[in-house]
């Protein structure tokens, strides 16, 4: 939440809120799968509303020619299949870490 709030740009703490993110992904791995979920589910969402839009050549065409960008255009969006790769490898080295610390 802190960090989320942190990024908000009219704020100012942008680069705060930078530092703090890349401070939890090393020390909290709760976090980088918390992060990996929501990843997941905004992607999923935008999927679903880049479904509903008729003809999507013309509408990407026209972003690039406005020097634009938008997730629904091919090459915009990060593969939904990284994101399940990155919280299968999150989940292995928690279970690594519980096993360690409870088991040893």
């Amino acid at each position: 939440m802190a960090v989320f709030i942190l990024k908000i740009p009219e704020l100012g703490t942008e680069s705060i809120g930078d530092a703090l993110e890349w401070v939890f992904y090393v020390t909290l791995p709760n976090f980088c799968f918390s992060k990996a979920l929501q990843d997941l589910h905004i992607k999923h969402q935008i999927a679903s509303i880049c479904s509903e839009i008729p003809d999507l050549t013309l509408f990407c065409d026209l972003m690039h020619k406005n020097n634009r960008t938008n997730p629904c255009c091919p090459g915009e969006m990060q593969d939904p299949i990284i994101i399940i790769i990155i919280i299968i490898i999150i989940l292995i080295i928690i279970i690594i870490i519980l096993w360690y610390v409870y088991f040893q």
